[in-house]
């Protein structure tokens, strides 16, 4: 179980990763190169969808829960995540401040149905395809996922490291 969490979490904090470049370079028309990380992960992502596919199996199949759920899950991660870099290190990665309506510039009602109806897709559509994914690489990805927990935790040594100078 634990293998089949941390696969969700790394594909879906890349694929988090490659949604903020995509809407960067529509909106900025540039990519983005600010991030909490080095790597091309977004944890934020990974985390909430991941949550939400434990959910899923969980709980099973109720569209209404999982349209609560895919709300206020990565709602929560969002602010959470914004609030305690901010209190930490002192750094705003996203301000939606000029966002109505929006709590302490962390989270705002439009980007939270955005991502809402991101991960109703991202359970409906795109998980069952990962899960096939995810049996048909299982013995590759057993080799691979302790090299690529080990990268994880170095980026993210390294950004504790940097973000302790900065602060």
């Amino acid at each position: 179980m634990w293998s089949y969490l941390l696969f969700n979490f790394l594909l879906y904090s890349f694929l988090g990763y490659v949604i903020e470049q995509f809407y960067a370079l529509f909106t900025r028309k540039h990519f983005k190169s600010e991030g909490f990380l080095y790597g091309p992960f977004k944890p934020m992502y990974g985390f909430a969808m991941t949550l939400l596919v434990f959910f899923k199996d969980v709980l099973g199949s109720n569209f209404f829960i999982m349209l609560v759920l895919a709300l206020i899950v990565p709602t929560a991660v969002e602010y959470m995540s914004g609030f305690l870099i901010k209190s930490f290190w002192g750094i705003l990665y996203w301000d939606y401040s000029n966002v109505r309506p929006n709590f302490q510039g962390l989270i705002c009602l439009p980007f939270s149905i955005a991502w809402m109806s991101l991960c109703l897709v991202g359970v409906y559509a795109l998980q069952p395809l990962i899960n096939t994914f995810f049996i048909s690489t299982f013995l590759l990805w057993q080799l691979l996922s302790w090299a690529i927990i080990i990268y994880f935790i170095t980026d993210f040594f390294f950004t504790l490291r940097r973000l302790a100078v900065v602060s």
